[in-house]
């Protein structure tokens, strides 16, 4: 495994009798996460399939007695709470060598590694970058680190909250499409009432000029249509 191998070869070029001695030593890895986010974060950035996350997460636990996966569940501060009571107790533990604490990205762990700087453990703990970066606060204590190449990803994942904004893959729409979906999205006018507005003077305007009623001779129509009539009688045999 990459990440035994990383810190086995770390043990050994400091000079650590843990590393000498593999009777002496044991390797003691726990994760905790919030399973359930975590996969929905994964999938959501297209790292790995929900059956792929399974298998990882049952080989991880079968790989060594001592490797375990925890699910503390949904909470903000879950995880953080259990990480940083596993820093305290196991830090003070005699038996203790080497603390390899993996969360030097986050400021929020500053107070209980200063706790036990202060109590004189600093030389047990070795900070496992996952960024090139280390958190400005966690910086200053000035505590070892090391880097294992390929352990981690180098680049942030969008969490849940990014899918209220815009996703990895969306494409920003021009004006045009813009223009053309809110004309696509608009109800189609009422033609008729629209014809029936258009077609009726207005009375009111007073820009426009005053139009006079022709008046219309009704004896006159009658007399053509009495000749339409008659003339169309004749042609009948």
């Amino acid at each position: 495994m990459l990440l035994t191998k990383g810190l086995t070869d770390h043990l050994a070029s400091i000079e650590s009798p843990d590393a000498t001695l593999p009777g002496r030593g044991q390797l003691w890895l726990t994760i905790y996460c919030n399973k359930a986010g975590l996969l929905e974060t994964l999938t959501y950035n297209n790292v790995c399939s929900v059956e792929q996350f399974e298998d990882f997460v049952i080989g991880f636990n079968q790989a060594s007695p001592l490797f375990s996966i925890v699910d503390v569940g949904i909470g903000k501060e879950a995880a953080d709470a259990k990480v940083k009571e596993c820093l305290r107790v196991f830090t003070r533990f005699p038996q203790t060598s080497k603390v390899f604490f993996g969360g030097s990205h986050d400021n929020g762990y500053t107070s209980t590694l200063t706790h036990l700087h202060n109590e004189g453990f600093s030389d047990k703990i070795i900070l496992l970058r996952g960024y090139k970066q280390l958190a400005y606060e966690i910086k200053g204590l000035d505590l070892p680190n090391i880097e294992i190449e390929g352990l981690f990803m180098k680049k942030k994942l969008y969490t849940n909250s990014s899918k209220k904004g815009s996703s990895p893959n969306q494409r920003t729409q021009s004006p045009n499409e813009k223009a053309q979906s809110i004309s696509q999205s608009m109800p189609p006018p009422d033609i008729e009432k629209y014809r029936s507005k258009s077609s009726t003077p207005s009375m009111m305007d007073s820009g426009s000029p005053t139009r006079s009623l022709k008046h219309v001779d009704f004896d006159q129509v009658l007399s053509k249509r009495a000749s339409c009539s008659l003339s169309l009688s004749e042609l009948s045999p």
